[in-house]
């Protein structure tokens, strides 16, 4: 290697400490042994947890950039960060050490929590933040900073979540299942996911690490079946899409399953509301901006298979859709109106429903053991069409525009579950990038454009 192309990508390599896991700006970084414990803190009831191993992470992106990258000099310009115009407050958060967060319903109400080390504990303890409705405690070197869904309604309730988010860091012997699960997770994975699973849900006690190889961020991990839930694979209808479009395929269980939430809440948004849904297959094609009254509305392009617990037919759907007048016009028996936007409604069998803006889809019926998919172009979150300023103007933000095509370089995007001869559940991923590509600088330069 020539001496001055090291020197030049050490140079860049200290620039890009500053990146730490979608953090830009980072004061101070020291990068020693490891001492991921943080999850002794992580509450009993924690619906969902996620850990993020800065350590790992910077390691691994400092040993890819100086030792596995072959950049251009454009390249390593885009990896010049100025910081011009963004600040960090002094927290006295160590970044460069591993984040907890988790999501918890206590108290009927909402919260995200964030388990940190602390670096500089003067700094933690003087920092006030400006919402009501943050939570910060300290122990030692260990801190937790709660954000409540809503601001406390009194001085009685905020004391309470003080003295909750002071009792998380208080050590205990609790061996949860999440607290298992990353005291043994791999030493080399970056990021761990652990989810608890709803009742109603298939996904059950699932655990999943994140890890780059290569050219390529590959997830893995496993779960338990919902003994409650029926996991056989009998032949369902199931939508061929358009291979020449870009589509995100969503294939989910019954609600209340986290994505499929996500599905009822598209749903709501083009004005329909149906019986519990047991599974769904959605093909996501984009957003539609479109102006309704003076207001800005963001309208789902989608096709989708809704398979429903109960009989439904599509005249009692228009009806309830008539109610929605001026937002949704009837344009015939099966088809409505959303903006600009045009649904049509058909009856595959007496409880399965197809809903889209294709009319036309093709459709097959089939059996398919992964009960849980998302895959494809993952760039359609991304992708925004309407006539309207607005609407052009939403294409060039940065994050819509950086993002989709930073999406848009993947070679394949694909994560799914599928039952195994036992009790367990298999999870699989991978984010795929062209093979002279490295994905952790795929995800730096991603980064780094903001």
């Amino acid at each position: 290697m020539n001496i001055f192309a090291f020197i030049q990508k050490l140079v860049a390599a200290l620039t890009i400490l500053g990146v730490l896991w979608l953090l830009l700006v980072i004061t101070r970084l020291s990068i020693g042994i490891s001492d991921n414990r943080l999850h002794q803190f992580l509450p009993v009831d924690a619906a969902i947890s996620l850990r993020m191993n800065n350590d790992v992470l910077v390691k691994r992106v400092i040993y890819d950039f100086l030792f596995q990258s072959d950049l251009t000099k454009d390249e390593r310009k885009q990896l010049t960060f100025k910081g011009e115009g963004v600040t960090l407050p002094s927290l006295g958060i160590a970044v460069s050490k591993e984040i907890i967060v988790f999501y918890e319903d206590w108290n009927k109400k909402d919260l995200i929590g964030w388990l940190v080390h602390v670096s500089d504990p003067k700094s933690f303890d003087h920092y006030t933040f400006e919402s009501e409705n943050i939570i910060k405690a300290r122990a030692d070197n260990f801190g937790c900073i709660l954000i409540l869904s809503t601001v406390p309604e009194n001085d009685d309730e905020k004391e309470l979540f003080q003295l909750y988010a002071d009792d998380i860091l208080v050590p205990n012997k609790d061996r949860s299942e999440s607290r298992r699960y990353f005291a043994n997770a791999s030493k080399s994975s970056i990021a761990e996911l652990f989810f608890e699973g709803d009742p109603g849900g298939y996904l059950q006690k699932s655990g999943v690490s994140v890890d780059f190889h290569k050219n390529e961020l590959r997830i893995s991990g496993e779960g338990r079946k919902n003994p409650l839930m029926d996991y056989m694979t009998e032949q369902q209808h199931y939508l061929i899409p358009d291979s020449t479009t870009n589509f995100l395929e969503i294939r989910a269980g019954a609600l209340p399953d986290t994505l499929a939430k996500y599905i009822k809440g598209i749903l709501q948004e083009v004005g329909l509301a149906l019986p519990d849904i047991v599974s769904q297959q959605l093909i996501l094609e984009g957003f539609e901006l479109d102006n309704f009254q003076g207001n800005m509305a963001v309208i789902p392009k989608f096709n989708g298979i809704f398979r429903l617990s109960g009989k439904i037919d599509i005249v009692s759907i228009m009806e309830r859709l008539q109610d929605m007048e001026p937002t949704v016009k009837i344009t015939s028996p099966s088809s409505f109106e959303v903006g600009t936007v045009t649904f049509h409604l058909k009856h595959l069998s007496e409880n399965e429903l197809f809903i889209g803006v294709n009319e036309f889809i093709a459709i097959e019926q089939r059996m398919d053991e992964r009960f849980f998919l998302l895959a494809g172009n993952a760039a359609a979150l991304f992708t925004i069409e309407g006539k309207g300023f607005v609407a052009q103007m939403a294409q060039l933000i940065p994050e819509v525009k950086n993002s989709k095509h930073f999406l848009n370089t993947l070679e394949k995007f694909e994560i799914c579950a599928t039952t195994s001869t036992n009790e367990k559940l298999i999870i699989e991923g991978v984010m795929s990038f062209p093979t002279d590509k490295q994905a952790s600088l795929e995800f730096l330069k991603y980064i780094m454009r903001f």
